[in-house]
């Protein structure tokens, strides 16, 4: 599945070749069927992996399988999840949520559960439990394997970074060329989604199901105020938004921060109706059903958390049985604290990766380095990009989108122990889809051809490089992933991408 991806790249390569004569917004009935074999490939290469690492895809039992779990509690009209091997000394600690503590008590516990008041409990959001897990299992009489969650997630996923950009292109950006947009969806869909294509199970469910409750929540949201003129049909496309974007509450919190979003969208959409004289009550009622999803689902996640917690807004963060003693946390700002928090946006956009003499040869640092491509974002902030937006109702909406990354990662800072790359799943799709506008506005103020090729051969090329990198990434052995729990993965891995072993 590389080799026939990177084989579409190189075609998308060629500035010659028919690809970059179409444009993303006018494609005949050929290029929208190589389009969606492109897609398809795309959803393969990212999900297929995952059935490949015994730790992550159902083969050891009982590993990674709260959703399982969550769905066969919910249907014995349970909250928690009944386990018959509960230590009793854990309720006997005077702290049982310091890892130290536990581990000098010699406390068996059931890793990354909440715990409360003597029972265990799934801080992960029940979203994913609702749409997948119980209906399978009531349709079928089995549990569905969490992998097959992630991948089904991730394959939604990806189906609408490509139907979001190509609305964001045929919208704003008339000038990009098919070949551009392809290799752009490419790699946005591969580097948001390869750590959950490495490590499948609970962890990659959670994200990936946030992620794409958000990107078909943009997607609703952007058809909404750019791309429908009737009134009643953007009432209803909006409404779709604010159920998806709502839904990501239930999957994943922190990630839900990208519905702030919404926020621009709704000023722009205001300003239209005001400039076209349509600002009405009645408008202003359609608007609060549009929005009443958000309402609903949060009400049924506050009933839920204090069911469970006595709290409404606690989801089981403060009673993580983990690596860290998160009971003691206290609120977010009492944790405020300057030196950490830049510290954390070094790290988590600007560290350097290693580069190592052993096949992969690299591992991954901050998101900057891991993929030069979304280096473009930030070019969103130039002057003559900043009007092109203006001029297009946009320019709002593109700083929030620019500012999204940002803002998640401090949350995520004041609100997790540490930063690993799994959370950098929360940004990387957010921080594609600035770069891909970044393109575009840069591709629109362009005149000559020949500077347009020259932008053109450099996405293209760190387009290419940063679905390699990916790539390398996932054959680093590393947390029981396929390389490093499969004998001789490596090495097969080497042979299969260059028809011969490489030394180690």
């Amino acid at each position: 599945m590389a080799i026939i991806g990177l084989i579409i790249g190189l075609a998308v390569f060629i500035p010659e070749k028919i690809l970059h004569r179409t444009k993303a917004v006018s494609m005949h009935r050929r290029m929208k069927l190589f389009t969606l074999y492109t897609e398809l490939v795309i959803i393969l290469f990212c999900t297929l992996p995952m059935t490949l690492a015994p730790s992550w895809n159902g083969t050891v039992k009982g590993h990674r399988d709260q959703y399982e779990r969550m769905a066969e509690s919910l249907l014995e009209g349970k909250l928690y999840i009944d386990y018959d091997d509960i230590d009793p000394r854990l309720a006997e600690m005077e702290n049982p949520y310091d890892p130290d503590a536990r581990k000098e008590a010699g406390v068996r516990t059931h890793w990354d559960h909440a715990y409360f008041e003597g029972r265990y409990y799934m801080y992960f959001g029940i979203v994913p439990v609702l749409l997948l897990f119980l209906p399978f299992r009531v349709i079928t009489g089995h549990a569905l394997n969490t992998m097959h969650a992630t991948q089904i997630f991730t394959a939604f996923a990806i189906a609408g970074i490509f139907a979001l950009l190509k609305l964001l292109a045929k919208r704003f950006f008339p000038k990009m060329t098919l070949g551009t947009y392809l290799v752009l969806a490419m790699s946005v869909s591969v580097t948001s989604f390869w750590f959950a294509a490495d490590y499948a199970a609970l962890y990659s469910t959670a994200i990936t199901s946030a992620v794409c409750m958000l990107v078909w929540s943009f997607f609703f949201f952007f058809k909404a105020v750019y791309g429908e003129p009737q009134e009643d049909r953007q009432i209803r496309f909006a409404a779709l938004g604010s159920l998806f974007g709502a839904l990501a509450f239930g999957c994943r919190p922190s990630t839900a921060l990208a519905n702030l979003l919404v926020i621009p969208l709704l000023i722009t959409y205001l300003k239209q109706k005001k400039a076209a004289g349509q600002l009405t009550r009645r408008l202003a009622g359609k608007l609060v059903l549009a929005a009443l999803p958000y309402v609903v689902v949060a009400a049924g996640l506050m009933i839920y958390n204090a069911a469970r917690f006595h709290d409404p807004f606690e989801f089981g963060q403060a009673y993580q049985l983990t690596s860290a003693d998160q009971h003691e946390y206290g609120n977010m700002l009492s944790r405020l604290d300057l030196t950490k928090i830049l510290s954390g946006i070094e790290s988590n956009f600007f560290a350097l990766g290693k580069h190592k003499a052993d096949f992969p040869w690299t591992d991954y640092g901050g998101a900057f380095w891991n993929f030069p491509l979304l280096l473009f974002g930030p070019a969103l902030l130039l002057p003559k990009n900043l009007r092109a937006a203006r001029k297009k109702n946009a320019s709002g909406t593109m700083t929030v989108l620019l500012a999204l990354p940002l803002i998640i990662t401090v949350i995520t800072i004041l609100w997790a122990p540490f930063l690993t790359e799994r959370y950098r799943m929360d940004i990387y799709y957010l921080m594609g889809i600035a770069a891909f506008c970044a393109v575009g506005f840069l591709g629109e103020g362009i005149e000559q051809e020949k500077d347009l090729r020259i932008l053109r051969t450099v996405v293209t090329v760190l387009a290419l490089a940063a679905m390699m990198k990916a790539l390398l990434f996932w054959l680093v052995p590393r947390d029981s992933n396929y390389t490093q729990k499969v004998a001789g993965a490596l090495q097969q891995a080497a042979k299969t991408l260059f028809f011969h072993n490489i030394p180690q």
